[in-house]
């Protein structure tokens, strides 16, 4: 796990609380997103989901995946949503 790998979760879970979904919601709107995978991903562990995967999820959310390598202030995301 590197920064980089712990920015794009935090990013992916921002993208989700912003559009007020549970990791749970989120996976029913997803076909073949694991809750488990999602949430490893989320804390860092990027080998959890594929590329693909990542691309819908983000679709589903309404972000770009570009979105993923914004660097965002540690203070903003301290916060819960």
């Amino acid at each position: 796990m590197d920064r980089k790998s712990i920015n794009k979760g935090r990013q992916l879970k921002f993208a989700r609380e912003y559009r007020k979904h549970t990791q749970a919601s989120l996976c029913k709107d997803v076909k073949g997103l694991n809750q488990s995978n999602l949430s490893k991903y989320e804390k860092g562990f990027n080998c959890m989901l594929k590329d693909d995967k990542i691309a819908e999820i983000m679709q589903s959310l309404n972000f770009p995946i570009q979105f993923l390598d914004v660097k965002m202030p540690e203070l903003y995301t301290s916060f819960d949503l």
